[in-house]
């Protein structure tokens, strides 16, 4: 399944459907996920929070009663009506069944907790003074602190497991989060997931079609972040390799590994033909000098050379909203970050030491 196996879902998603476990969304969204073996990610920040959000809701219900019965005081003499028990009118009643109704939800998935060991704060950190979502200017940023150590867990999750998550969340600054990491994939609903999962071939066919008739979007940042990966020369890896200047990227192979709502990673295989200027002493003119004791090199090899290099990486795209046609690169990332110049210069005789 390209759908991402592991799933995050915000308290937003709750919030939205009343923890309505039997709505519409809820039902269709476990109908496709069943024999689907997905691993529910629960962040600790994230479990509290949907904890908190069922005890206001289940006083919140409460307290709509109470005003219910204050406004039309015949309601208590019907045969439904609930029974107060004290100050706490049926209040644990009603958070014994939503909780139990949660649980049975997560039973039907690989639950994996998170916790805040593997959590980077001085990342998090940075966030927050750079104003990155899930901070923002226009945010109370305080807030946002629990939806920022949600989203490390998660990131860390998917860096030490080597795998994708999908983001399912309504909340805007999740998706710029998202945007981030190649890891991550944005779901705005339960529905967008549900299709996903229950639609890949057909996707897979339009994102191949598409990407065909638009190689050159992603051959051009693969143009450039090819000059700006560590080059070193065959002949002598100490050597320096210096103006690289990229004259063709023609990929040969693409594959799709992972979707998420009109978004998708590609692994991608390319051969870049390059230019560079290398410099570096000939191996082949290394002599002892007898008066000193000490080995020299008597030529250097400098000059620009021509050369192939077969690369290759992953990238997160973004597609338009009917999936015909590729928006923004979002991410780009190379298998390796060094590429072995093979091509040697040709030697000249040393006429200056200073040359060296």
């Amino acid at each position: 399944m390209l759908c991402p196996n592991n799933i995050f879902i915000d308290t937003s998603i709750f919030d939205g459907q009343a923890f309505n476990f039997a709505s519409s969304a809820f039902a269709s969204f476990s109908k496709a996920a069943a024999g689907q073996n997905l691993t529910l990610l629960l962040p600790d920040p994230t479990e509290r929070e949907i904890q908190k959000h069922i005890i206001r809701n289940a006083r919140e219900a409460l307290k709509a009663l109470r005003d219910a019965k204050r406004k039309a005081p015949f309601v208590s003499k019907w045969d439904q009506w609930p029974k107060e028990r004290g100050d706490w009118i049926n209040e644990r009643d009603l958070r014994e069944i939503a909780f139990r109704e949660l649980s049975e939800f997560r039973e039907k998935f690989q639950v994996v907790k998170l916790d805040y060991e593997d959590i980077h704060l001085p990342e998090v950190m940075d966030w927050y003074h750079q104003e990155r979502a899930p901070f923002g200017a226009k945010n109370g940023k305080r807030k946002e602190f629990p939806d920022a150590l949600a989203l490390a867990a998660l990131v860390a999750y998917a860096k030490r497991q080597k795998t994708h998550i999908g983001v399912i969340s309504s909340d805007s600054d999740f998706r710029a989060a998202c945007e981030h990491y190649s890891e991550l994939f944005y779901f705005p609903s339960l529905a967008a997931i549900t299709e996903a999962i229950l639609r890949p071939d057909e996707r897979i066919t339009e994102i191949k079609e598409v990407l065909r008739s638009e190689v050159s979007k992603l051959a051009e940042p693969i143009k450039v972040g090819f000059t700006e990966l560590s080059f070193y020369p065959e002949e002598d890896t100490d050597g320096e390799v210096h103006d690289v200047s990229v004259e063709n990227v023609e990929i040969t192979d693409l594959k799709v590994v992972s979707m998420g709502d009109h978004e998708c990673t590609v692994a991608f295989d390319a051969t870049v033909s390059y230019s560079a200027y290398v410099s570096y002493d000939d191996p082949d003119s290394l002599v002892v000098d007898s008066s000193e004791g000490v080995y020299v090199h008597m030529r250097k090899k400098k000059g620009t050379v021509s050369d192939l290099s077969e690369i290759s990486g992953v990238s997160k795209l973004r597609f338009n909203s009917s999936w015909h046609a590729v928006e923004d690169i979002i991410s780009l990332r190379f298998d390796d970050d060094e590429v072995c110049v093979v091509e040697s210069p040709p030697a000249e005789d040393y006429r200056d030491r200073d040359d060296y």
